[in-house]
């Protein structure tokens, strides 16, 4: 996700405001972090209290790993700056003298970008990194996994990981409660809602059924989902209780409605 982010650089250069020294990179997509940390903890909710330490170990290895190799920023510079307060924790920011403005500076995360090497400003993207390495912390204490222990026998002092680590020891809660919040407010379609839609289109359209394992893989590529969980969870049998399926079933009709077609027990047909 962050590679693929920085790899616009060429939008980004060519779209750079006046108001900045540098080209800026904007924030990587809130709702992808919000989506990663949710299946991360749908897995710690499947596992048993013993196994949930050694999943959250691998975590923190991998983000360990990621950390000291993706080269985020090349080095960091401090730019002078003009701004004037336009509200409540609202500043209007200049690369040039105005008048009633007043002179500061600010450090920018500097990331040399393409085969001239030009400058782009990553500090969103570092910031964004680090709120979400300490929201997937944040999760992991409230399961109760000791995460300081972990990160002390993987990781050397010069690590990241543990100054954010310390933040979410300190904020507690509040990254989850904000995810948690975000996440309400998109009434998200659950993983059973989505196959029952594909699987009716697909009947529709005269299929025939396949294997389970290239089921799963299809509708994994499709809706950006586990592969595994499709095949054990959906496929594998049925989980939802009779009114859980009844209701799952009435909101699928309510949606094909909008595109005038009718949806009843699995079937479609034009209204």
């Amino acid at each position: 996700m962050v590679e693929e982010h920085l790899s616009k650089y060429e939008e980004i250069i060519e779209n750079k405001v006046d108001f900045d020294k540098y080209p800026t990179f904007g924030n990587l997509d809130y709702f992808n972090t919000c989506d990663i940390t949710y299946k991360i903890a749908s897995r710690l909710f499947s596992m048993n209290k013993d196994d949930r330490s050694i999943y959250a170990k691998l975590i923190i290895e991998l983000l360990e790993i990621e950390c000291s190799t993706i080269g985020l920023y090349d080095y960091k510079e401090e730019v002078e700056y003009y701004q004037k307060q336009t509200g409540e924790n609202r500043w209007h920011t200049s690369i040039k003298p105005i008048d009633g403005y007043e002179k500061t500076s600010k450090t920018v995360y500097i990331k040399e970008c393409g085969p001239e090497g030009i400058k782009c400003d990553v500090e969103c993207v570092d910031s964004d990194i680090d709120f979400f390495i300490q929201g997937v912390f944040s999760l992991f204490l409230d399961f109760g996994i000791d995460i300081s222990s972990i990160i002390n026998s993987i990781c050397d002092e010069s690590s990241i990981l543990k100054d954010i680590c310390n933040g979410a020891i300190k904020y507690g809660k509040r990254g989850s409660i904000e995810i948690n919040k975000i996440r309400k407010q998109r009434n998200p379609i659950t993983a059973n809602q989505q196959y029952d839609t594909i699987k009716a289109l697909l009947n529709a359209a005269g299929w025939e059924g396949a294997d389970n394992t290239k089921i799963a893989e299809f509708v994994a590529w499709l809706v950006n989902g586990s592969q595994t969980y499709i095949r054990q969870y959906i496929l594998s049998g049925e989980s939802r209780d009779r009114d859980k399926k009844n209701a799952d079933s009435m909101l699928i009709k309510e949606k094909f409605k909008l595109i005038g077609m009718n949806y009843n027990n699995g079937e479609i047909k034009k209204q």
